[in-house]
């Protein structure tokens, strides 16, 4: 089981962000799978998720989503 750390920056403050996933559910979501289904909870969080698909860090998300 390899890990892979994966950052970026918020699409909305700019932050950097970065998340830790297992390289098979990268590999999974590069190849097409939904997003919770390449990062099932509670091994990834809501947040965490959130972040690969958009680009949006937590805090952000919680301002926008509430």
């Amino acid at each position: 089981m390899t890990k892979i750390k994966v950052s970026g920056f918020c699409v909305f403050c700019g932050s950097e962000y970065r998340v830790e996933v297992e390289s098979a559910d990268l590999e999974k979501y590069d190849g097409g799978a939904l997003a919770q289904v390449a990062f099932p909870s509670p091994k990834y969080s809501v947040e965490d998720r959130e972040f690969l698909i958009s680009s949006i860090c937590p805090h952000c998300q919680s301002k926008i989503f509430g």
